[in-house]
C-alpha cells in the first residue's frame, strides 16, 4: 500500500509533466 508521502510524489511528478507538456504546447503554438 502506497503512503502519503509516495502518493504526494507522484501526484507532484504528474502534475509536473502537465505542465511543461503545456508549457511546450504554448511555445509551439507561438513558434507556429
Amino acid at each position: 500500500m502506497a503512503s502519503l508521502n509516495d502518493y504526494l510524489f507522484v501526484s507532484g511528478l504528474l502534475f509536473a509533466i502537465g505542465l511543461a507538456g503545456v508549457i511546450v504546447r504554448q511555445n509551439i503554438i507561438v513558434i507556429f
